[in-house]
């Protein structure tokens, strides 16, 4: 007899394996009752499994479930957490799963983010509950949240305090925020080298920080400047990690400033300098250094800098100069250059300095080096530093430059760039530290380079004296940290009197060894700290506190020619030009007015006439005088005892300058004189006999000798 299922059956086997050829199959098996019975009990397992689970079952396999692995997330184990956690809020079979730690702020347990330390890793303990209905039950996961990842101090280490405090000068301990300890997402800003500048982005997180490992043999009080660009809703922290001594400060100004931090305890021995963002600004900070003098040298160490000033009137009154990026880098308006003796040994000189006449311009920034690193004039260390004459000239076009223009009474002053970016046989002599370590971290040894430098400006500051009536020394991001004391006392070699500016580019001053703010690419304009109207143009507050302003930008499309084939195009109008000196001059704040020159000492029209109408605009009496020079002036008498009287007719107007020159070039008596004044009797007693050049400059020059008996 025929046994078969029952169809309900066949029909319900068929459905719960949803597979079309089971049908096929099932009534081949209707054959054979055994074969049946079987697929009965497999059925009968089917419905079993389909059977909901209980609480205590989806609970136990939940906790299964909850592996190491599972929280890890990109983690490679839990003893190494540097990374988030996977913290899940629901078990695969419907748990709900909730979260705690023993240690409080280090994991986020709604996302499980991280907040790692800076200094030490920490252990702790999560705990997940997992429920469903009134059944629980717990897991823990002991980890270890590893410390940020950092990069370490470079350079010395520690940093020894005793041999730089000890100086009576230069005795500045440099923290270079770069060669710190320091959270390894900052980034150094890197113009190429051998320039060092500074962090770019510091307290961007809470986690970031800088430290630094220094020794002191004795205990004591220590000022702090910082070196830094934040804004004013930013605070900072600096403490030390032994004894918890600290500071706090806050910007006064927005963007960058050299702030006095105040004074911080450090304990004798090894100790450990950190600095935090102890806001919740959390913009991006740019710091260069920390700057640190013993609290009880920092008295003398103002009164040093105050000694260190010079008068800056004469410069500060000039109202505009002219500057020149010139030199043997240079190339004729069409065609190959000269040799650098030839192109020095052609250049007129008689010819330039007429040309400066005719702008009005009270002094000029003459280029000793700029696109090279290659002087017009015979500067015997260099050659010596070289081993040979490569980079100098036999004529000394600056010393005939200088002189001429102070016959004239028009200043003079030097540009100066190191030549390490430009000419690689003159970096090569200066030992600079291998592997961009400068670059990178502001540190290594830089002896050899700064000796080669006093001994190069101090021959030039001894061969040209009173002619060289200022420095301005370009890259100050070559120099930092460097001796500027010292340095700056060899930039007056001399000359007590010369000026000296570095340029910390859009950083704050670098040092406050100098006298005059670069100001490059500057119009005079206000900015902060700038001297108000009728103020002598010095700086009253700020990044560049207790500087002269000044302000040296292009007129043309760039600094100096230095291509062949090179059209000057004049980029600057009458009317700019003379608002800006009229804005300028109101605070006595210089500007100097860059001009392009091709070899032959030849200049742009368009630029020369932009500055004769200057010119015209600010020293109108100068017409007048030169073409009735003896209707509207008199000097009497011409052989002097004590006084003599200058006359000046009513139709002359405008300020000048009167000086008297020795015979050395030297100049002996100076006053400024104003519009209104037509009788002038001026004192000459104090004069030794001899023979004098009487000079008074309005835009041009009128002179002449006399005796004083």
């Amino acid at each position: 007899m025929k046994q078969q299922l029952p169809k309900s059956l066949t029909n319900k086997i068929t459905r719960s394996l949803s597979l079309p050829y089971w049908s096929f199959i099932i009534e081949s098996w209707n054959k054979s009752l055994v074969l049946s019975l079987l697929l009965i009990s497999f059925f009968a397992a089917s419905e079993a499994q389909t059977t909901p689970m209980t609480d205590s079952q989806i609970v136990d396999s939940d906790y299964v479930w909850l592996t190491d692995s599972k929280v890890l997330s990109q983690n490679t184990s839990l003893s190494n957490v540097q990374t988030q956690l996977n913290l899940p809020k629901n078990g695969i079979n419907g748990s709900q799963i909730s979260w705690r730690s023993d240690v409080s702020s280090v994991v986020d347990l709604n996302t499980g983010a991280l907040s790692r330390d800076n200094f030490t890793d920490k252990s702790l303990t999560l705990t997940a509950s997992i429920t469903k209905g009134a059944i629980s039950r717990t897991k823990t996961f002991a980890i270890i949240v590893k410390q940020n990842l950092f990069s370490e101090q470079v350079g010395d280490n520690p940093i020894l305090f005793d041999p730089i405090v000890a100086k009576s000068k230069d005795n500045i301990v440099y923290l270079m925020a770069a060669a710190s300890r320091h959270s390894s997402n900052l980034t150094i800003f890197n113009a190429g080298a051998p320039k060092h500048f500074w962090i770019n982005n510091f307290a961007t997180n809470a986690n970031d920080y800088l430290q630094w490992t220094v020794n002191v043999s004795t205990a004591g009080l220590y000022n702090v400047n910082a070196l830094i660009s934040a804004s004013t809703s930013q605070r900072f922290k600096l403490y030390v990690a032994e004894s918890l001594d600290y500071l706090n400060f806050t910007p006064s100004v927005t963007g960058w400033d050299k702030i006095n931090a105040g004074t911080i305890l450090l304990p004798a021995g090894t100790s450990t300098l950190r600095l935090l963002n102890s806001s919740t600004n959390y913009s991006a900070v740019l710091i260069k250094s920390l700057e640190l003098v013993r609290a009880s040298d920092y008295p003398n160490y103002l009164n040093r800098i105050s000694q260190f000033k010079a008068n800056t009137k004469t410069f500060s009154t000039s109202k505009y100069g002219l500057m020149f990026q010139y030199g043997v880098w240079g190339f004729p308006k069409s065609g190959a250059a000269k040799t650098m003796e030839a192109a020095t040994n052609d250049f007129n000189v008689p010819a330039f300095v007429d040309m400066v006449k005719s702008t009005g311009a009270k002094y000029i920034i003459w280029s000793l080096t700029w696109y090279q690193y290659r002087m017009q004039a015979p500067i015997h260390s260099v050659d010596s530093i070289m081993g040979a004459k490569t980079l100098t000239t036999t004529r000394d076009l600056i010393a005939e430059i200088s002189t001429a223009l102070k016959a004239q009474g028009i200043g003079f002053y030097l540009y100066y760039h190191s030549g390490l970016n430009q000419e690689p046989t003159w970096l090569a002599k200066q030992n600079w530290p291998a592997n961009n370590i400068f670059t990178l971290f502001g540190t290594g040894d830089r002896t050899v380079f700064f000796n080669n430098w006093k001994s190069v400006i101090k021959e030039i500051g001894a061969r040209y004296g009173s002619n060289l009536d200022g420095w301005f020394f370009d890259d100050g991001c070559n120099y930092y940290p460097a001796p500027f004391e010292t340095l700056a006392e060899v930039a007056r070699t001399a000359n007590a009197n010369r000026l000296v500016s570095w340029n910390s580019w859009v950083a704050c001053r670098f040092t406050d060894f100098e006298d005059v703010y670069m100001g490059e690419g500057s119009h005079g304009e206000v900015t902060t700290g700038s001297a108000p109207v009728g103020g002598d143009g010095v700086f009253v507050s700020g990044p560049h506190k207790g500087k002269l302003q000044q302000s040296m930008f292009t007129t043309e499309q760039d600094w100096g020619v230095h291509a062949i084939n090179t059209a000057i195009n004049s980029s600057i109008t009458s009317a700019n030009a003379i608002n800006y000196v009229t804005s300028a001059s109101t605070r006595n704040v210089p500007l100097s007015f860059d001009m392009m020159m091709w070899e032959d000492g030849s200049v742009s029209d368009a630029t020369l006439n932009v500055l004769k109408a200057v010119k015209t605009r600010f020293y109108p009496m100068s017409a007048a005088i030169n073409v009735q020079i003896d209707k509207n002036m008199s000097f009497n008498p011409t052989i002097v005892t004590e006084n003599a009287t200058l006359k000046i007719a009513d139709n002359v107007v405008g300020p000048c300058q009167l000086s008297v020159v020795d015979l050395m070039g030297k100049t002996v008596y100076s006053r400024s004189l104003t519009h209104n004044e037509q009788s002038v009797v001026l004192d000459f007693s104090s004069l030794s006999p001899g023979v004098y050049l009487f000079r008074l400059m309005g835009g041009e020059l009128f002179e002449c000798k006399f005796l004083k008996k």
